[in-house]
């Protein structure tokens, strides 16, 4: 029997969100021919009808609820199509586990587990606008001593973060960062992405403070 379809109405979000008692998962797969959600991770998923997400003709949408589930539980899509079969991650997933390339697993977060602080933020005029490019990978990194630590270390927002008051007090309002999605190779400026719902944003900072707004 696949997974049950509780919760699930035209209303339910893409991904994995977390309601009463569980968790629904949709996703869209046009050509999918089965998807299951695989609970705790893939390294030691073994297929099972009850995991299997059930197909709406009319959207191409997968949706299936899942008892059980709470924050911080692993899961990944399992699809088979016409081509193969294998281990794909959610698009629409709030988090991804680190330091993996390969079978990479999502983790299911609360909707509501950020506390942000950007209400009644508004950003500058267009032509206001004073733009700094930079790539957050390479842009600044140092220790507790203040030595350079940007080699062979990966991407860190809170390194171009702790920059922003230097470039605010040079007159910048924005920052638009070069590409920082994930990548399959072990050296890439993010060119090369393999998520398709990956961030693309301009951090707008203020002498005083900064906000993040997205634009993709």
């Amino acid at each position: 029997m696949a997974a049950a379809q509780d919760h699930i109405n035209d209303a339910t979000p893409m991904g994995a969100t977390l309601v009463d008692g569980g968790a629904t998962f949709r996703v869209w797969a046009p050509g999918a021919l089965e998807v299951h959600v695989a609970l705790g991770g893939i390294e030691n998923f073994v297929l099972s009808a009850a995991d299997a997400l059930v197909r709406n003709a009319a959207n191409s949408h997968w949706t299936g609820f899942f008892p059980g589930v709470q924050d911080g539980s692993k899961y990944c899509f399992w699809v088979r199509g016409p081509g193969g079969s294998g281990a794909k991650r959610d698009p629409r997933a709030r988090e991804l586990e680190p330091n993996s390339v390969q079978d990479t697993d999502c983790i299911v977060r609360a909707r509501d587990s950020y506390p942000w602080h950007d209400h009644g933020f508004a950003p500058p005029h267009f032509n206001d606008l004073v733009v700094y490019q930079l790539h957050i990978g390479v842009f600044r990194a140092v220790d507790a001593a203040g030595s350079d630590r940007r080699l062979g270390r990966v991407s860190k927002y809170l390194d171009a973060i702790e920059r922003v008051h230097y470039l605010a007090d040079l007159g910048v309002n924005a920052i638009q960062p070069l590409p920082f999605v994930e990548f399959w190779t072990t050296s890439s400026q993010g060119y090369n992405g393999t998520t398709f719902s990956r961030p693309n944003a301009i951090m707008v900072c203020r002498p005083v403070n900064w906000r993040s707004m997205s634009i993709g």
